[in-house]
């Protein structure tokens, strides 16, 4: 008889007394460690906010621009036992030098309680920076004007770039591409450069000058160069190569002696 109250008549075995016991049990028990883990858990989030205030305010960050995960801390304190903290970095030059972190980095946070030192811990934070950059639509080739339809303005994550990136279309005016630029990157400073006034093969006005005399004919140069750039120029008449000063883009002047 104890079988059949066990099982049904479908082979389904049917709680007893036993198993609700032990099912309260459980409850009980979850139930305890709830109550135990919800102050830690309150704890260690008001603590996150705590040290997160305290970074901001350390480094000037433009929360804005950048975006603060705390990933490790172990560190267990209520913050009603503490009235200040100070953060440091583990690097030793960071913190000090007020430079804003990049990527992940760790952190020593000390706890005071009346100016004085009671606890410290170790903290891995990540700081990720974001800003409005111009990011390319189109391949840009090597001394190619970028022109707007080769580009937008998009927010982007810049944690990792390690060149300043192009946020104003401003800052390629008068530049062409100094290398080829793939479909999809972000512009940076470095992949530009301003167009010379004067550029390799271009047909020139050479001028020469000295007192009471002024000759004028034309030559090719054989580099590209700037307004006050010395550069190579090919006489087109004698074939002579010859040192000239870029005088503006269409214009160079022989060094004299």
């Amino acid at each position: 008889m104890a079988d059949l109250r066990k099982v049904s008549s479908r082979g389904v075995r049917i709680p007893t007394g036993r198993d609700d016991g032990r099912r309260g049990d459980l409850i009980v028990l979850f139930c305890l460690i709830c109550i135990i883990m919800i102050p830690a858990i309150s704890y260690t989030a008001d603590l996150d906010g705590i040290i997160k205030d305290k970074i901001i305010s350390l480094y000037s960050i433009d929360t804005a621009r950048c975006d603060i995960e705390i990933q490790t801390n172990r560190i267990r304190i209520n913050p009603d036992e503490f009235d200040s903290l100070s953060i440091n970095s583990l690097a030793g030059s960071i913190a000090d030098a007020k430079l804003v972190p990049r990527g992940s980095v760790s952190l020593q946070v000390k706890f005071f309680k009346d100016k004085k030192e009671f606890k410290k811990g170790q903290i891995r934070v990540k700081v990720r920076h974001f800003e409005n950059v111009l990011i390319s639509l189109d391949r840009i080739k090597r001394y190619e004007i970028p022109t707007p339809e080769k580009y937008m303005i998009k927010r982007m994550e810049i944690t990792s770039l390690t060149e300043n990136p192009v946020t104003s279309e401003d800052e390629l005016s008068g530049k062409w591409a100094k290398r080829n630029v793939g479909k999809g990157q972000i512009l940076t400073s470095r992949m530009f450069e301003t167009i010379p006034a004067i550029t390799s093969g271009q047909e020139v006005s050479i001028l020469y000058k000295s007192t009471g005399l002024e000759i004028s004919t034309r030559g090719t140069a054989l580099q590209s160069g700037n307004i006050g750039d010395l550069i190579k120029i090919r006489n087109n008449q004698s074939k002579k190569i010859i040192a000239c000063t870029v005088m503006d883009d269409e214009t160079v002047q022989v060094i004299s002696h």
